[in-house]
Formats: C-alpha cells, structure tokens, sequence
C-alpha cells in the first residue's frame, strides 16, 4: 500500500473506536453497555498473544546493554596494557560479554596480550575502567 494511502487509512483506525465508544456511551443503556463489555472481553482475551498482557503497563522497563568491545579494547589501550596497531599486542575476548550476576555491569572476560599479566592490569584497571567508560551514556546508574 502506498505511504499515501497507508496514512489516512491508520489515522480512521484509531478514530473509528473513539467514535464508536463515544456513541455507545451516548445511545446505548447502562445494562446494553455491560453487555457489550461482557461479550468484548472473551474476544481480547482469545485475540492477545499468549506471552502479553491485554492492557501493557504505562511504564517500560529500563533498558539492559552491553558493554562493547571498542569500548573494552579503549580502556585497555589508554591504560597501556594493549596496542591494538600492533599484532602481537591486541586484546583478546576468552568468552561472550554478558551481564554480571548481580544485574549490575558487563562481565567481559579478556584475554590478556602475550607478556602482559594481572598483576600489571589489576593496579590500573580500577582507573582505566573508571576514566574511559563514562564517556558514553551512564545507563543504570
């Protein structure tokens, strides 16, 4: 259907109800109105989809991202335990970035360049974490 089309005929699907609400209000007895209620109900619930709602709540849940992986590759560079130019000196990803148990960050396990260890990363990367990655939006906090 053309967009042309496809416009006015969205704009009389959601003036039709409205309109039709406001008559039966009008027209029709209290009890016919029970009665119309009655008889719409088995029909939204039959029509709904099985894992929703017939009324979904106003408020929407918060969304849950991601960390990603320039974002992760950054921070390390910028602490020195990286150099993404070099080849023997990239960072590498041991698993999937997922989020953590608590439902509070990102759980990326990372597999450190050849030469590098923990010990070199753990007294920098409170820092390194803490200087690079606000520079994007802070979800959740």
């Amino acid at each position: 259907m053309p967009r042309q089309v496809g416009e006015p005929a969205v704009g009389a699907e959601a003036v039709a109800p409205f309109i039709t609400g406001i008559l039966v209000a009008a027209l029709v007895p209290p009890w016919g109105q029970y009665m119309i209620i009655a008889a719409l109900l088995p029909l939204a619930l039959f029509g709904k989809p099985a894992d929703r709602r017939i009324i979904q709540p106003t408020m929407i849940p918060p969304r849950r991202r991601v960390i990603n992986a320039d974002t992760v590759v950054r921070a390390y560079a910028r602490a020195g335990l990286c150099d993404p130019a070099k080849e023997g000196m990239k960072l590498g990803f041991a698993g999937r970035m997922t989020r953590d148990k608590h439902d509070k960050g990102s759980l990326v396990p990372v597999a450190m360049p050849r030469g590098k260890t923990f010990e070199q990363a753990q007294p920098r990367h409170y820092f390194c974490m803490r200087a690079a990655v606000p520079s994007g939006p802070r979800a959740g906090m």
